[in-house]
């Protein structure tokens, strides 16, 4: 298999005084490997991502920068909860990227909801404006109807496209701790270059028109 990472990249001059250094911020934002099954590709992805900023920042920081942020942010295409992705949740990435939605390794704070929605449902009529939206996630049951659940063992179209969410006999969708809880759209802050998380959003404004669930951050540096 030949694997392709998808990594779009640049600095920001956020200026400075004259004869002192830049103050400067870098962002990077990726698309991991979908529906890898059962081959190890996204942890493979992860090391080379650290490459690249590495590389990246090498070669345009001057020495007397000073780096206000370094964000990286996109669709990893693994949770932090789901046994499935327990390589990735464990990767040393994460011990350079601080992802403001987790706990800690395998446990999402309480607050968060998943962002990988099930694409057979997204025209459900519960779906199909922001304000419907934002209700629907915000009850864990209707939740779980729409958006994939962190208990992934396997990435594949039929475990994160086909498979509907577990109901009783008279079809009401059972609870779950991880239920809608996948959540593989992240913004994280490099923990070298420290910021203040003021607000950390789930985004309903385009609803039907894709199939994640956008996030959106307010920070202070």
């Amino acid at each position: 298999m030949v694997v392709v990472i998808k990594v779009a990249y640049g600095s920001v001059n956020l200026g400075g005084s004259r004869g002192q250094g830049r103050r400067v911020g870098y962002l990077f934002n990726t698309h991991m490997q979908s529906y890898q099954e059962d081959e190890i590709v996204i942890p493979s992805q992860m090391d080379e991502i650290i490459q690249f900023v590495d590389d990246f920042m090498s070669y345009t920081k001057r020495p007397n920068d000073e780096v206000l942020f370094n964000f990286l942010c996109g669709d990893f295409n693994c949770d932090n909860m789901s046994p499935g992705d327990e390589e990735c949740r464990n990767h040393r990435l994460f011990d350079l990227y601080e992802d403001f939605g987790r706990e800690r390794p395998g446990l999402d704070k309480e607050w968060t909801v998943g962002t990988e929605l099930r694409q057979r449902f997204m025209f459900d009529p519960m779906m199909l404006t922001p304000k419907d939206m934002k209700m629907a996630l915000q009850d864990p049951s209707h939740r779980r109807r729409f958006v994939i659940d962190a208990d992934v063992q396997e990435h594949s179209l039929a475990s994160l496209v086909h498979q509907d969410p577990p109901c009783d006999m008279y079809g009401n969708v059972l609870e779950s701790p991880h239920g809608g809880k996948r959540r593989i759209d992240l913004i994280t802050t490099h923990k070298a270059n420290p910021v203040e998380v003021e607000s950390y959003s789930f985004v309903t404004r385009l609803a039907t028109l894709t199939d994640h669930i956008p996030v959106q951050m307010q920070f202070t540096c």
